[in-house]
């Protein structure tokens, strides 16, 4: 399938928190919110294989369910981040028990890609993690449906390491409805975008300690 979300955030977390429960979104809620403790962990050969092939590799748990997950960001989008943190990702994901219970259906789901991993899976480690909490609001504007996702929490174990953003999933629909409801939102809070991945802020905190 493929991922097309946007990210947006600020300093203040409470401007980010007003935003979230703004009416905008509040009334356009068709269920109620979902909280959720998801932890996050990457892996990768110990020269970065996959992430400089553009795809992030990852095992999560939400809530104690287990996903294996292959996100392959398209070459376009990699080299021109649009500046309203647009992104666009085909995205392979799978319940899974534990990571390597859900290697072979990520292989087989995923031919294109297939010879990359086989030729990484001697060498794949855990590179990095991020832990958090989050809290989905399902919305419809029109035929249009988005989940807004609340996050909170911190990259490899360390809690000093923290971030707060909102994330905007395009479910069904028209992207330019997500654009117009972010927009709304960036100009009422002062929000702007985050155009870097929790993997790639996880991985960029290893290397500057």
């Amino acid at each position: 399938m493929t991922e097309t979300e946007i990210k947006l955030s600020c300093a203040d977390q409470a401007r980010l928190l007003a935003a979230f429960r703004d009416d905008l979104l509040q009334s356009a809620a068709v269920s109620a919110p979902k909280s959720l403790h998801m932890h996050s962990e990457y892996y990768d050969t110990p020269d970065a294989a996959l992430f400089a092939a553009g795809c992030s590799l990852r095992f999560r748990t939400e809530n104690g369910s287990g996903y294996i997950t292959l996100k392959t960001d398209p070459p376009s989008v990699n080299a021109a981040p649009l500046s309203d943190g647009l992104a666009v990702r085909s995205e392979y994901e799978f319940p899974a028990a534990s990571f390597s219970d859900g290697l072979p259906r990520i292989l087989a789901s995923a031919p294109q890609y297939a010879e990359a991993l086989r030729a990484a899976l001697p060498h794949l480690r855990r590179t990095a993690s991020v832990t958090y909490e989050r809290v989905d609001l399902t919305t419809r504007f029109g035929e249009t449906a988005v989940v807004f996702s609340l996050d909170q929490g911190y990259l490899n174990g360390d809690a000093e390491n923290r971030f707060f953003e909102l994330e905007a999933e395009l479910k069904q629909g028209d992207v330019e409805t997500l654009h117009a409801v972010c927009r709304t939102l960036s100009q009422a809070y002062g929000l702007v975008p985050v155009t870097v991945s929790k993997l790639r802020r996880a991985l960029d905190a290893q290397r500057s300690q």
